[in-house]
C-alpha cells in the first residue's frame, strides 16, 4: 500500500502541475476551474507522498492521514463530478474518484497491521 500511495502521489503531483501550466487549454473547463482542480490535485499528491513514506515506516499517523485524505478526496471528486460532469477533463475526476475510493478501502482493510506498530 505504501508503494501505491507513493505512485499515486507522484502521478497526482504531475497531473496537478500540468493542469496549472496548461489551465487555458483544458477542454470543457474554465481556466479558474482548472487552476482549482490543479491546486487540490498537487496538494493531495504531496500528502500521498508523505503518507506513502509513513506507511513504509508503519506510522499510524500516516495511516490516519491517508484515510482522512483519501476519504475527503473521494467526496471532493464526487461533488466535482456532480457539478462539472464528465465533459472534457471531467473524466479524470471519475478516475480520481475510483482510485481514491480504492485507496480508502485498502487503508481501512489494512488498519489492523498498524495496531502493533
Amino acid at each position: 500500500m505504501a508503494v501505491l500511495a507513493l505512485i499515486i502521489g507522484v502521478i497526482q503531483v504531475i497531473a496537478g502541475l500540468l493542469l496549472l501550466i496548461f489551465n487555458g487549454d483544458v477542454d470543457g473547463w474554465s481556466s479558474g476551474e482548472a487552476v482549482v482542480f490543479g491546486i487540490v490535485t498537487v496538494v493531495v499528491g504531496l500528502i500521498y507522498l508523505w503518507v506513502g513514506r509513513g506507511l513504509q515506516k508503519r506510522n499510524a499517523g500516516a495511516l490516519f492521514v491517508g484515510l482522512f485524505v483519501s476519504g475527503l478526496r473521494t467526496a471532493y471528486d464526487l461533488i466535482w463530478l456532480l457539478v462539472v460532469g464528465l465533459t472534457g477533463i471531467g473524466f479524470s475526476g471519475l478516475i480520481g474518484l475510483i482510485v481514491n475510493a480504492l485507496v480508502f478501502v485498502a487503508l481501512w482493510s489494512g488498519r489492523n497491521a498498524f495496531s502493533n506498530a
